[in-house]
Parts: structure tokens; C-alpha cells; sequence
């Protein structure tokens, strides 16, 4: 499957579809991870089609689950449960952990949570540049 064929997968089975710029943004990164061997397409066929895809980036000893779908019929195989078990299988013994970034979503989260995922939340720091702000906190 190359990048192309990815998006057009993924526009169609994603459940909250993005603008065409961010799938625009979503091909470069694709492209140029895999050209650099910094990133691959994960997929499940089943009788030789398509049912599950995933991008997994590579970063140091980390393999980073970012956009994932799959059609009715690879929800109805549970096909990215079997997707990602592979990919654990494939990376057990060559010390690589598995960054699935999180989730807000409840579903999302329980199915991360299934693989042992543990909740590592990460913090940031925000300076407001707000005049009202500012005058409050006098």
C-alpha cells in the first residue's frame, strides 16, 4: 500500500474526517518518515483486502501509533486489535516500546489500555499575553 492509497483508505473509513490540507500535511509527513525509514504502514488484509491501516513513525527506541482506521468489516474481525499485537510480536525482543499518545476518547483510551498501555500524561506551559490577565493578577 503506499501513502496515497493510505489517505484515500483513511478518508473514507475515518469517523471524523479532517480538511484536505490536513491530509495534505498528513502525506508529506508520510512520505518523508518512510523515505527516511522513520515511519511505515501498518495493514491487515482479509481474503486479500484491506480491512485495518495504521501509521506507526519511528523515533529512537519508540514506535509511535498515529492514525489508524479500519473498515466495517476489519471492526467487525477486530483487525487493529490483531494489528497491533503483530506489531508488538514484531518489536518484542528489539527494544522498542509501543507510544500509542494517548486518548481522550473513552473507547480509544480502553483500547490502548488493552495492550497495557499506562496513562503518562504530559504537561505544557502556556503564557497568555491578555491584558485582562494581567490586571487581575496584580
Amino acid at each position: 500500500m503506499d501513502v496515497t492509497e493510505y489517505i484515500n483508505f483513511f478518508k473514507v473509513h475515518i469517523k471524523n474526517p479532517v480538511s484536505e490540507f490536513h491530509y495534505s500535511f498528513l502525506e508529506q509527513i508520510m512520505t518523508k518518515s518512510i523515505k527516511q525509514n522513520k515511519g511505515f504502514i501498518a495493514l491487515v488484509k482479509h481474503e486479500n483486502e484491506i480491512i485495518a491501516v495504521s501509521l506507526i513513525l519511528k523515533s529512537n527506541n519508540r514506535l509511535i501509533y498515529r492514525t489508524g482506521t479500519s473498515n466495517q468489516k476489519g471492526k467487525d474481525l477486530k483487525a487493529m486489535f490483531f494489528l497491533v499485537e503483530s506489531i508488538l510480536i514484531t518489536y518484542q525482543n528489539k527494544n522498542y516500546f509501543l507510544d500509542f499518545e494517548g486518548s481522550e476518547l473513552e473507547g480509544v483510551a480502553r483500547f490502548h489500555k488493552g495492550f497495557g498501555a499506562q496513562n503518562n500524561p504530559y504537561y505544557y506551559y502556556k503564557k497568555y499575553n491578555n491584558k485582562l490577565l494581567k490586571v487581575l493578577k496584580k
